[in-house]
């Protein structure tokens, strides 16, 4: 950590100017070539190149994962983040916009946009972090614990520990955004029109954690990650050659991309076992649904009825109020009167 911010520091501050190594040699914190030869080694030196190309090459278009696209000159800094663990919401609409290429002309408009299951559930996740940062919300009262589900009838816990991602970090900011991206693709794309069946699938998903968590092994208290990993891995089976950017370094096909992401968290320092449940949820549940009917099978896994029932009831009452909202009008100052013509 230390190291990188200095030769992000070091870069932005001096460039490759030949006065660079007086300076520091002038400095109290730099006595000898040895502390000056540690600044250039191992990961300060490929941050240093990294400014050194953010520099003349600023408005390259850098894209993170398929997710967020950014201008070069600013990519310094997004690692400096992922290294420090920690992020800093701060957005500039000039640079940074999600990789669909879609403009809303407000954050209401682009929240309005989504669909109603990816809404509900970013929605859900968002509301789970904003309680805890505040105090209200302890993750021990809503974690996954098979103990108090038992013993205790606390089965609120099957549920509520699906909404919870971590705290505000770049790794929430990460599944926030997968969830954004890769939910809507699936519920425009390969599930348009088909609310009830994207719903049956994030049900059957978190059906199957739930099985695969009680395995002690595989146990986790919060089950949300698993659920994005599983949304990862089927709109990965769905757009298989989609080309997918990391950090514009490597160029892959979509098919790739939950097993980069599963390697990148083990880099990382974090646990794979949350990548993994997802990935087995979301490969159960795209063989039963698509590749077994494919092959010649019955198809296992269908929507039950009463789930589309009730997303039709849903889906119509929100139609109807949309409908009945009154038209908005820019100002009262003049109010004409309608005539028709020719009678």
């Amino acid at each position: 950590m230390l190291d990188t911010l200095l030769s992000v520091l070091l870069i932005s501050e001096y460039g490759m100017g030949s006065s660079l190594r007086t300076d520091l040699s002038n400095s109290r914190f730099f006595v000898d070539d040895d502390l000056w030869s540690l600044v250039l080694t191992g990961s300060s030196m490929v941050f240093m190149l990294l400014c050194v190309w953010s520099m003349e090459f600023p408005n390259a278009q850098i894209s993170i994962y398929g997710l967020v696209t950014l201008k070069a000159f600013c990519l310094p800094w997004v690692m400096l983040v992922f290294d420090a663990k920690r992020s800093v919401a701060r957005e500039s609409p000039e640079w940074v916009r999600f990789a669909s290429g879609s403009s809303m002309s407000s954050p209401a408009e682009f929240y309005n946009s989504l669909p109603p299951i990816t809404k509900a559930y970013g929605t859900l996740c968002v509301l789970a972090t904003i309680a805890y940062q505040i105090g209200l919300l302890n993750p021990a009262n809503i974690a996954l614990f098979y103990s108090y589900v038992f013993s205790r009838f606390q089965v609120w816990r099957l549920f509520t520990n699906f909404f919870f991602l971590g705290n505000f970090s770049i790794n929430f900011g990460i599944r926030l955004l997968m969830i954004i991206r890769y939910g809507v693709q699936l519920e425009n794309g390969p599930f348009e029109r088909r609310t009830a069946d994207f719903l049956w699938m994030m049900i059957f998903g978190a059906l199957s954690l739930l099985v695969l968590s009680a395995i002690p092994l595989l146990w986790s208290p919060f089950l949300g990650t698993s659920l994005v990993f599983m949304l990862l891995y089927v709109w990965s089976r769905e757009f298989p050659n989609a080309q997918i950017s990391i950090y514009g370094l490597v160029t892959l096909k979509a098919f790739y991309l939950p097993w980069a992401m599963l390697a990148l968290d083990v880099i990382f320092g974090s646990s794979p076992i949350p990548d993994l449940l997802g990935i087995i949820a979301g490969h159960l549940y795209y063989f039963l649904t698509v590749l077994h009917p494919l092959a010649g099978g019955r198809s296992i896994v269908k929507t039950p009825t009463w789930l589309r029932k009730l997303v039709e009831r849903w889906v119509m009452r929100s139609q109807t109020n949309r409908n009945t909202e009154p038209e908005r009008t820019t100002g009262a100052a003049f109010r004409g009167r309608s005539y028709r013509l020719n009678g």
